[in-house]
């Protein structure tokens, strides 16, 4: 890929879509957005499928490329004129950053950890803000959803939230993409549903992630 100057600049922007600082420096570092800004000459699995699956063991960049992926998109849609901005400016404008720039008024995105999604919904059983209902909703909606992190054994009310998003997100067609530990036959047996891990394995493009990030 053509390394472009604005690059860091642009990846800035990604911490207003719940992309994790940590994630965001090692994008940087490991990854050059192409040039021109366009979907011209994307990786494959982007028009392979509506969704992505990606999986591996602890290291090997899943969630990294999950929000180079999502990063392809945002840059494609600026280029194209969907969603208008300076990246420059914005990324130096923290009020911009914060309320999800310019390109948030054209397109949901949304990268969210599984364990801090289920987590926020427990959190309004104790609080009137509705916070946790608020990021699922975002997640039920968003164009482009990052699902980082499917890997832990989960409850039955954990899993009727999950299952729940995940279908209604396989029933309106919204690209998803999600990153876990396991493959989807090991999946099954981690968090005790054959129902989830089959959805995805309808529609999803399986990537099984090998290079390791230090």
């Amino acid at each position: 890929m053509t390394k472009s100057g604005d690059d860091p600049a642009f990846f800035r922007l990604l911490p207003s879509y719940g992309v994790p600082q940590r994630v965001i420096n090692t994008l940087i570092s490991n990854y050059d957005l192409p040039v021109p800004y366009s979907l011209n000459n994307p990786p494959s699995e982007l028009h392979e499928a509506q969704w992505i699956y990606l999986y591996g063991t602890t290291g090997t960049g899943k969630s990294t490329y999950a929000a180079y992926l999502m990063s392809l998109f945002l840059r494609a849609r600026a280029r194209l004129g969907e969603a208008v901005v300076d990246i420059r400016k914005a990324s130096d404008d923290d009020t911009h950053v914060s309320r999800g720039g310019a390109l948030q008024d054209q397109v949901c995105y949304r990268y969210v950890r599984v364990t801090e999604l289920l987590h926020a919904m427990k959190e309004d059983f104790n609080s009137d803000l509705n916070y946790g209902q608020h990021l699922f909703n975002s997640c039920r909606r968003a164009s482009i959803l990052v699902l980082d992190d499917l890997t832990s054994q989960l409850s039955q009310w954990e899993l009727a939230q999950l299952d729940y998003l995940i279908d209604r997100r396989y029933g309106d067609e919204l690209k998803t993409i999600i990153t876990s530990n396991h493959s989807l036959e090991r999946l099954k047996r981690v968090i005790g549903s054959e129902r989830i891990p089959g959805r995805i394995g309808e529609v999803a493009h399986m990537k099984r992630m090998k290079r390791m990030y230090r």
